[in-house]
């Protein structure tokens, strides 16, 4: 994964950040983004550790079952127009036409995600809204 130095991280608002936004933490991200508070480390949490563990894992399943190649999009993306947005991704299509973003969901969490409608937690979606909007317009150009 691409690093995200303190600068990168404060510099724009990220998928990430939108998730945060959309869980009620919108005043901690303003607080990071303008250095009066830095950012939780959140490595040293269990569950964060396994979903790093899982990514591929889940990312390759996620391949075989929607039937396309995927490769991790090791990169960052800030939208041409609107520089505060920004991503990073975790998966990609070959094509460059999809994106998956890996969830790795407890028991507790995976009631809140009904995979008949594939609707998501809120705080999930806002995160996918915002990378594929990052995404798309870079890609359109505009």
């Amino acid at each position: 994964m691409t690093s995200f130095d303190t600068e990168s991280r404060r510099r724009a608002i990220w998928a990430t950040d939108a998730r945060k936004i959309v869980s009620g933490y919108a005043a901690d991200v303003y607080l990071e983004k303008i250095g009066q508070a830095e950012r939780e480390d959140i490595s040293h949490i269990e569950a964060v550790q396994w979903g790093l563990k899982l990514q591929e894992i889940i990312g390759r399943e996620a391949g075989a079952r929607l039937k396309m190649e995927l490769k991790e999009a090791d990169y960052e993306l800030f939208h041409p127009e609107h520089k505060w947005m920004a991503s990073h991704f975790d998966f990609i299509s070959a094509d460059g036409t999809t994106l998956v973003e890996v969830k790795n969901y407890n028991q507790s969490k995976r009631s809140q995600y009904d995979a008949e409608t594939s609707l998501m937690p809120a705080a999930d979606a806002a995160q996918c809204v915002h990378e594929a909007t990052v995404h798309l317009v870079s890609l359109l150009g505009n």
